[in-house]
């Protein structure tokens, strides 16, 4: 295993949170950090969910500022993508991780965990291999979805041309999934009649995102139909 020094373990936690994770030193994220005294790889990556739940920064006017879920989530998502490397026999180098690399676990690999109305249960996302029988979603279900992960349509991307689609694509999957609300993009989904209430909660709020981030021609004939 290589040697990591202070000085190279805090240049490889610049190197994740600001190329890899695509957060600036004015950043909620790297802002946050920094005022918890995260300051270096072995910090970010041995985070414990309280650790990032409690999370906060400074804002310009001095005030104490909760880090949203949304950020933590990048947190989340990069300390199971590490987890994947390590298990593959990769470790160190950090230098050499990428964005693309980071992109493409965190939008095709990172399994979402599920959260309840309770918001406590982190069981992941039943697979192919794992069936199950879904649960009513009651009116305390669809509350617990308006009152759960803050869900601002600020959070995506503005599409303005039509050669960023696959780059805004992907940057909206991923937002989607921070927001619980990918399923309704999977055009094979079918909700249960117990599931009809919570599925069209989610169809609005993304309907309002697209309406409010798509600014192209066929982006807008596309929200109108």
């Amino acid at each position: 295993m290589p040697t990591t020094t202070r000085a190279s373990a805090q240049d490889d936690f610049k190197h994740i949170v600001q190329e890899v994770m695509g957060q600036a030193e004015n950043s909620p994220i790297w802002r946050a950090l920094v005022r918890h005294d995260y300051v270096d790889f072995p910090d970010l990556i041995m985070m414990q969910e309280e650790d990032i739940n409690s999370l906060s920064y400074q804002d310009d006017e001095g005030n104490e500022v909760p880090l949203i879920r949304l950020h933590g989530n990048l947190i989340r998502i990069f300390q199971a993508f590490e987890a994947k490397r390590r298990q593959g026999g990769e470790y160190g180098d950090f230098q050499s991780i990428i964005l693309d690399e980071f992109e493409e676990y965190r939008i095709r690999d990172y399994v979402v965990p599920t959260l309840r109305a309770t918001g406590t249960d982190t069981t992941p996302m039943p697979t192919a291999t794992q069936p199950t029988k879904a649960a009513p979603a009651t009116n305390v279900e669809v509350a617990a979805f308006r009152r759960g992960i803050k869900r601002d349509k600020a959070h995506y991307v503005l599409l303005k041309e039509e050669k960023q689609w696959d780059n805004w694509k992907r940057a909206m999957l991923a937002t989607a999934r921070s927001h619980g609300t990918e399923d309704i993009l999977d055009p094979n989904d079918e909700p249960d009649a117990n599931e009809v209430d919570i599925f069209e909660e989610k169809q609005k709020f993304m309907y309002s995102v697209f309406e409010s981030v798509l600014k192209t021609d066929m982006g807008k004939h596309l929200v109108r139909k």
